[in-house]
């Protein structure tokens, strides 16, 4: 099978592409979103392997518009990234693995690579456990908060004020405001800092801005 491989670590990279090598024929490669973007446009693999924690889009926006571009291509996700946020954009996103570049083996790869080759899905263990924290969670972020509070999140986890913001998504200081003390009471936080370390903690924080969080 034709594959592409996607990591912004050269050294790592060329390490992948020579352990596939051995099985799969790998058409591509490159180091960020756009290059992925453009490689995968030209060869059309057929799995793509790919670090979500890549500049310019980031990994899970690059999955998303060529899961949708491209129904037959099957997408292996890499990261040591595992925060609930993370979790629910690659489910959302229909990748079709998760390999954990922290807690998982180099040979781990070659499992899940042959698991999607077959058609079957292939989540590391930490992945799962995560996944299902984030579905008995009846405070889930996803489950209580409105796409525009998603989309300011990030911002308030990065502790910009209401004007800042406002300015950033063009709302009043007002309204940005508002949503701020909503999110706050549907999370059942009571102060800024709270919703800071919240946002810390669930991986809002170090988001890409142009990356899309909605229900």
């Amino acid at each position: 099978m034709r594959v592409v491989v996607v990591e912004d670590q050269s050294l790592f990279r060329q390490l992948i592409v020579k352990m596939c090598s051995e099985k799969y024929e790998v058409v591509g490669e490159a180091g960020s979103g756009q290059e992925a973007l453009d490689v995968c446009r030209a060869t059309q693999p057929e799995i793509l392997l790919l670090d979500i924690r890549i500049p310019e889009p980031d990994g899970i926006s690059v999955a998303e518009t060529l899961i949708e571009e491209q129904s037959s291509l099957r997408v292996l996700a890499l990261s040591a990234k595992l925060d609930s946020v993370t979790v629910f954009r690659l489910l959302k996103s229909g990748v079709h693995g998760y390999v954990n570049k922290f807690n998982d083996e180099l040979e781990t790869v070659m499992d899940a690579l042959d698991a999607i080759s077959r058609g079957e899905p292939y989540f590391s263990e930490s992945f799962s456990q995560v996944r299902d924290e984030i579905r008995k969670n009846p405070l889930a972020f996803h489950k209580i908060l409105s796409n525009k509070e998603l989309e300011l999140l990030p911002l308030f986890s990065k502790g910009l004020d209401d004007s800042t913001i406002g300015v950033m998504i063009n709302l009043s200081d007002k309204t940005v405001r508002w949503h701020r003390r909503n999110i706050m009471k549907k999370l059942e936080l009571h102060a800024t800092t709270e919703l800071m370390r919240y946002g810390i903690a669930q991986g809002f924080w170090d988001i890409d801005e142009s990356a899309q969080i909605d229900n």
